[in-house]
């Protein structure tokens, strides 16, 4: 099994060192594990924290540390470079441009920002009781459907993570993530499971566990991400994770090397 979401002490708001986090995936049994730290934010409005990203002059030091980690552990498990890249709307050229100045295994797109601020940040929980929540939702999904489109990215990253604090409209998180899906089968991209919000107010994966089944009919591959910040939290929840797909027919997930994807077969 694979972990393709971790992070290490170069996105400045996580513990460890890229060679512990292989320690602990080896230890667990699986089979790869992808480092997506988070790409500098550089072309985003000024935020009012510094702790959200790598320098872009950091960079080239992540890459050539998660290589030479995987050179480190060659033949008992497969290290795999990617990054977790926020996308805006207008600032797809020059997304384009940083993300190729480096050869990565898998780029994970993701939407952090909503009006300038971040909304997964709980210094900033307090921001949504400002909202109208199907605004706010309207806004990100709008947001994240242009992330679809783009054509940059690999892997789309915690779908529904505007729900973490457990803000959700009246309607349900179904009535935006559903179209977004459909989107996603259209442009052939993968999404990401991600196993952290059962951790988090929400009590649930991105996607919810209640969407499995949707992204199964619809022929959407998934990979596994646990959004580690420590290497404890390395394949969190992966065993029950895995029941659930199993129970909503998937066989496989997918892995990536060099920016292709590959299927491989997981039993829970």
């Amino acid at each position: 099994m694979l972990d393709y979401h971790v992070h290490t002490r170069y996105c400045r708001h996580a513990t460890g060192e890229v060679e512990d986090y292989v320690r602990a995936a080896v230890s667990l049994g699986l089979d790869e594990i992808g480092f997506a730290d988070h790409f500098p934010m550089f072309y985003l409005p000024e935020l009012p924290y510094d702790d959200y990203s790598m320098g872009l002059e950091e960079l080239p030091a992540y890459v050539e540390d998660v290589e030479k980690v995987g050179r480190l552990f060659s033949g008992r498990i497969d290290v795999k470079v990617g990054v977790e890249v926020d996308y805006q709307m207008g600032k797809e050229a020059l997304i384009k441009k940083a993300v190729s100045t480096q050869e990565f295994d898998y780029l994970i797109g993701v939407i952090h920002l909503v009006d300038g601020w971040v909304i997964d940040d709980t210094r900033n929980v307090r921001k949504f009781k400002e909202y109208n929540l199907d605004e706010l939702y309207r806004k990100y999904f709008d947001e994240l459907d242009a992330l679809i489109k783009s054509g940059i990215f690999d892997v789309v990253g915690h779908i529904d993570v505007i729900k973490r604090f457990n803000f959700i409209p009246e309607g349900g998180v179904e009535q935006y993530v559903l179209p977004s899906l459909d989107l996603i089968a259209e442009k052939g991209l993968c999404v990401e499971v991600n196993t952290s919000g059962l951790d988090r107010p929400v009590g649930d994966t991105y996607p919810g566990l209640n969407l499995f089944e949707a992204m199964h009919c619809r022929e959407i591959p998934v990979t596994l991400g646990s959004d580690a910040h420590d290497p404890g939290e390395v394949g969190r929840h992966f065993t029950r994770v895995l029941e659930e797909l199993k129970k909503s027919g998937y066989r496989e997930v997918a892995s990536f090397k060099k920016r292709e994807m590959w299927m491989k077969s997981f039993s829970p």
